[in-house]
């Protein structure tokens, strides 16, 4: 997955949350554009290296990564507590239902 996701390094906001990229993200989760794109581009990512059918997380919510547990089960590799590999990483803004999700590939 990372080497997938990694084609896209260095696409940058033409606008606030906007380029032909993110705008594409945003379309495959069904967000509208302009959208905080985090969540989109993995599950983007996650669909495109082959995952997709195992996994099923189309979201715009970083959240919804977590909110997921049939997904963990299908591919538990990409969810761990202690990566040593690449994984997806949640986290959880303090006193809301908000935050951010990533692809980390090195520690």
């Amino acid at each position: 997955m990372v080497r997938e996701l990694l084609r896209y390094e260095g696409v940058c906001e033409l606008r606030p949350n906007r380029h032909p990229w993110i705008d594409a993200w945003n379309q495959f989760v069904g967000a509208p554009l302009g959208s905080p794109y985090c969540a989109a581009f993995v599950s983007w990512g996650v669909w495109r290296s082959g995952y997709g059918e195992r996994v099923r997380v189309r979201t715009a919510w970083s959240q919804g990564f977590l909110r997921a547990p049939a997904a963990l089960r299908r591919a538990p590799e990409l969810y761990v507590r202690n990566p040593e590999g690449a994984a997806i990483i949640v986290w959880r803004r303090m006193g809301g239902p908000h935050g951010h999700v990533a692809v980390a590939s090195k520690w």
